[in-house]
């Protein structure tokens, strides 16, 4: 959370999902909001969306050793 403060409910999501078992980024939205969301985050989580925020994570080294 505090490496990525915009992000973070979309890196939570996403790893939930993928303990989970269900990491398609496709289906990301749909599954979150049907069977995962118990917590009420307001994650986006639109295939385009996730691709964008996965590349900023992954370039973004520096917030990533936080």
């Amino acid at each position: 959370m505090e490496g990525f403060p915009d992000n973070w409910e979309e890196i939570y999501s996403l790893s939930m999902m993928r303990a989970a078992g269900n990491a398609r980024l496709k289906r990301g939205e749909s599954s979150w909001q049907k069977l995962y969301n118990i917590e009420s985050k307001e994650a986006d989580l639109k295939p385009n969306s996730l691709s964008r925020m996965l590349h900023n994570v992954g370039v973004n080294r520096k917030a990533q050793e936080l």
